[in-house]
């Protein structure tokens, strides 16, 4: 199966949308496009047709990427079963590395944990010197260590034995890893041009929105103008100072924590992985 990852405004839904003429479905894996409302603000695609898991969730609900996990994986067999070809789509790295590589599933007591986390951070250490010495020399900060005394004393092993032992994976077959990067100041373009095209058509969403939707990057900023506490200016400097850091941090994280098998700089290079890809295979030709 094919996954196409993107920082913001990289043009992920441009190609999705040719793609889908190619007997292609999408599954979203971008964490803010899985919560309704505010469509032009998240720049979701106006068309979804045979997009999936997309504006699923209300902002009072909440979610993580266990659940998402599940759904993309009972989404995608859905999806094979039409005879289509499923490929996900999105810009939260986390989502797409933990299907791919699964992710942990540490059972865990609940008493046992409030009480761990009550105690002094150097009488935990002691217990861990008693319990398992090995891990004090593994992880060194309070929160990481404060987990594995609670998987020692509830399950008597150490966590990361745990870790081998409890692993809950989503997909067993082969995700190829395409990259949309465009180089920098072509993305910070791309990202001042959508601000500045849709942002009158954000500010009344916004305005009608009666949720909190504080994640949503442009969204405070917005009620903040709307409110009079600044200018439109000042607002669509902030969204775009904000948009910069959050498509620098995806960036990141892709080239460092995810195993890409192509980068591209543009849509028009990407694809050609039509042509490339052998989709029975799963490899490039």
């Amino acid at each position: 199966m094919l996954a196409i990852i993107g920082p913001t405004a990289s043009g992920k839904s441009e190609i999705i949308s040719d793609l889908i003429s190619k007997n292609y479905s999408a599954v979203n894996f971008d964490s803010c496009q899985m919560y309704s409302g505010l469509e032009t603000l998240k720049s979701t695609p106006t068309d979804l047709n045979e997009h999936y898991l997309y504006s699923y969730l209300n902002h009072e609900n909440s979610s993580n990427v266990f659940e998402w996990g599940n759904k993309a994986k009972e989404t995608i067999e859905k999806i094979i079963e039409r005879k289509r070809n499923p490929i996900l789509v999105g810009g939260t790295g986390l989502y797409l590395k933990s299907f791919i590589n699964g992710i942990d599933n540490l059972p865990e007591n609940t008493e046992i944990k409030n009480q761990v986390n009550e105690m002094p951070f150097l009488e935990m250490k002691k217990q861990l010197e008693k319990v398992d010495p090995i891990i004090l020399k593994v992880y060194k900060d309070e929160r990481r260590l404060k987990k594995a005394l609670s998987y020692f004393l509830f399950n008597n092993q150490s966590i990361l034995a745990g870790y081998q032992k409890h692993r809950y994976t989503f997909f067993e077959d082969k995700v190829t890893v395409l990259a949309l990067i465009p180089k920098r100041e072509v993305l910070l373009e791309r990202i001042r041009k959508r601000l500045i095209r849709d942002f009158d058509e954000m500010v009344e969403e916004v305005k009608k929105f009666k949720l909190n939707a504080e994640a949503i990057i442009g969204f405070s900023e917005i009620r903040l103008l709307l409110c009079g506490n600044i200018t439109k200016n000042q607002c669509i400097e902030k969204i775009e100072i904000r948009t910069r850091q959050y498509a620098k941090r995806q960036v990141t994280f892709i080239k460092n924590c995810l195993k890409v098998d192509c980068t591209y700089e543009n849509g028009d290079q990407l694809k050609n992985f039509m042509v490339e890809y052998d989709l029975e295979k799963k490899q490039f030709i």
